[in-house]
């Protein structure tokens, strides 16, 4: 019994030793910093910062490469923590976030058909584009809303993503799994300052329009109340015109 007891020991102490041999062999220094700036991050493994998880952002923190503030996902205290990490100083800016672009449901829209198949968004576009005939329209089975990781999104009465701005954080997740990019990230610094307008009309029907009609003459026509020449212009292109009554969305 004295000797099994010795023979167990004696394998158990050699396993021992190999153990702490290899660890110093295979061992993987870690910066001290990467490892408290990674404690100090939410842990969401959003992505919005640009990097595969928060492991990956606070390496590249560390390192220099990306700003204290780079998490969308954490507040200014979080900012505040790291850069006393860091040693450095942080400038808060705007958050930025989700802002659906796509206003008539599937109950107001022209349809091709009626979907009846996997409730998402990327899926439905593999049947010849979604169901809706607006090629810039919300196909309403709700991936965003699935895929945010903070629960500030919901599906509404008309079957459109609805924001909680309180819980939105900006991380950009509802933006890149949208198959028809409807959801963008905005502030109201943005919004209000413009800078997303250009001096030319960006309206759905000129930029999905295949016949390629002069949207702004159009416009201007109709403003001048010359319905003649509105019609005239989109028969320069387009000899049907009522083809764009039938799937205008307004």
């Amino acid at each position: 019994m004295l000797a099994a007891f010795i023979a167990i020991g004696g394998i158990g102490l050699i396993a021992g030793l190999g153990l702490a041999i290899a660890s110093r062999i295979f061992y993987v220094y870690v910066d001290p910093k990467v490892v408290e700036i990674e404690e100090a991050l939410p842990g969401a493994n959003c992505g919005g910062c640009g990097y595969p998880g928060c492991s990956g952002s606070a390496a590249a923190i560390a390192a220099g490469e990306a700003p204290p503030n780079v998490c969308v996902a954490s507040g200014p205290e979080v900012h505040k923590k790291i850069a006393a990490i860091l040693g450095v100083e942080v400038k808060e800016t705007e958050p930025d976030i989700a802002r659906p672009g796509c206003y008539y449901g599937v109950g107001k829209a022209d349809l091709k058909y009626l979907y009846n198949g996997i409730e998402d968004c990327r899926a439905a576009m593999l049947l010849n584009g979604g169901a809706k005939v607006c090629p810039i329209g919300c196909l309403g089975l709700g991936t965003c809303v699935r895929a945010c990781p903070f629960g500030a999104l919901s599906m509404g009465p008309d079957n459109l993503p609805v924001v909680d701005t309180d819980l939105c954080t900006g991380c950009g997740t509802c933006e890149r799994v949208c198959p028809r990019h409807i959801i963008t990230l905005t502030s109201n610094s943005k919004r209000i300052q413009r800078e997303y307008t250009t001096d030319e009309c960006t309206a759905p029907c000129q930029r999905a329009c295949p016949a390629g009609i002069d949207i702004p003459a159009y416009i201007q026509a109709i403003q001048e109340g010359d319905y003649l020449g509105a019609v005239r212009i989109i028969k320069e292109t387009n000899p049907f015109p009522l083809v764009c009554g039938r799937i205008c969305v307004h």
